[in-house]
């Protein structure tokens, strides 16, 4: 169904007039003034739209300025965690690595989880009963799920610190909403840097995969909630050298829960296939064949053909990695999938400065996922509009600077999609939408 069709049925359904995308001068067209839109429209964002009416008319774009709020150190991660006792909200879990802010020598290397709610102003602050500050060692990564599958929101922690074996454990907290315990802490066996969360047995549990970022393994850690440890190591897989991971996505359609990764030092993509049970074997391996790295993969049917396709994310600068800043242009490369494994290079887009991040997600409501970029050498949100599967507009939204981790959802409870914006800077940012 194209945008049109969607949005003429939506405007009879709803009983309503919606001033529809239809080229230049409608909801939804790239603008630079006002004048350039409808009767009643305004260009926001350089999309003319209708904002602030309390209606997601399809195609218009309707960000307001972007609430800041400073944590301390390097944010990490961003999580959305549900309130099982409150299913109105969410909060945003943000993890962030600095200096210890307690008793502790000053330079000593520290952790901590921010629990961001929003208050009665709208505003969003973090909830000191539910954050964890002071914690000793560096964080990689966080992520959520129901590892035990009773409903609650469990939480991981990739943690670095001196004292393990490996240098890398994992530690689990069950009910991280409720009455939280914690499992310990799990030595992996390898120098963690990513995890991703998702059911790759089929068994009703939430699984664990990690990447090493110094080597080419995969820990495939099954959830076994009357274990110990509360996984079990069920294979450890090969994979391209310092493997970036993508979302999970059944990439050859048979029902399993597939990846792929991205070596910043090869310069490849790889898609991993999942058996089944948690076993990943090496699939179709692409070269990109450009100077510049790639940093992330984000996987999405683009096009609505039922099919995964995938975005992938290169930039010449190394950020805080072993490799050297590279000659080679910025892109984002969007690749359409077969729906059998395979993937072709659909078209590539400029990608800014130094492109980190990916989410995809129907930014302006017409039904089509759009591509939002987080790029780090920037201020500002590289927004790749979808016309029906094909990206032949972009805008910039504004946010705080250096932004590396992007988190979209109903944030604060009025129905419409925000984006939590954290930077390497220390800020947390919320772009609410103003629809």
């Amino acid at each position: 169904m194209s945008s049109k069709t969607f949005c003429a049925l939506l405007s009879a359904a709803a009983g309503l007039t919606l001033a529809c995308f239809s080229g230049e001068g409608s909801i939804g067209a790239i603008c630079d003034n006002d004048s350039q839109c409808g009767n009643g429209q305004a260009c926001v964002n350089r999309v003319c739209g209708m904002c602030n009416d309390q209606i997601a008319q399809p195609g218009e774009l309707c960000f307001g300025d972007a609430s800041e709020e400073s944590v301390f150190g390097q944010v990490v991660d961003l999580e959305r965690i549900a309130v099982p006792q409150a299913p109105e909200i969410d909060l945003i879990g943000a993890v962030v690595n600095g200096e210890c802010t307690s008793d502790t020598e000053s330079d000593e290397a520290c952790w901590a989880l921010y629990a961001v709610l929003p208050d009665e102003d709208g505003d969003f602050e973090p909830d000191p009963g539910l954050s964890r500050v002071n914690n000793p060692g560096q964080i990689y990564a966080f992520a959520s799920g129901d590892f035990d599958n009773d409903g609650q929101t469990d939480v991981v922690y990739v943690i670095d610190r001196p004292d393990f074996p490996d240098q890398t454990a994992v530690e689990v907290t069950y009910e991280f909403l409720g009455v939280q315990f914690s499992r310990g802490y799990i030595d992996i066996n390898i120098t963690a840097d990513a995890a991703v969360v998702a059911d790759f047995n089929a068994d009703g549990y939430d699984d664990l995969l990690l990447a090493d970022h110094e080597g080419n393994l995969l820990n495939t850690l099954i959830a076994s909630p009357g274990s110990d440890t509360a996984f079990e190591a069920v294979a450890t897989n090969v994979t391209v050298i310092q493997p970036r991971l993508s979302n999970p996505a059944d990439i050859d359609g048979d029902g399993d829960l597939d990846l792929i990764v991205a070596s910043a030092s090869m310069r490849v993509i790889q898609t991993l296939l999942n058996d089944g049970a948690g076993n990943f074997t090496p699939g179709v391996e692409i070269d990109l064949d450009l100077e510049a790295k790639p940093t992330a993969v984000v996987l999405g049917d683009l096009n609505r053909d039922e099919d995964v396709d995938a975005v992938v994310l290169v930039s010449p600068v190394s950020g805080s990695g072993p490799l050297p800043d590279v000659d080679g242009e910025a892109l984002v490369l969007v690749f359409v999938g077969d729906g059998q494994g395979g993937f072709t290079l659909e078209g590539e887009l400029p990608g800014g400065e130094d492109p980190v991040q990916a989410i995809l997600f129907d930014i302006n409501y017409d039904e089509w996922p759009d591509i939002v970029v987080a790029d780090r050498g920037e201020d500002k949100l590289p927004v790749y509009i979808s016309r029906e599967g094909g990206f032949p507009d972009s805008v910039l939204i504004d946010v705080a600077a250096a932004p590396n981790n992007l988190l979209p959802g109903d944030l604060d409870n009025d129905g419409f999609d925000d984006l939590a914006v954290a930077n390497a800077n220390g800020v947390l940012a919320v772009v609410p939408a103003e629809n």
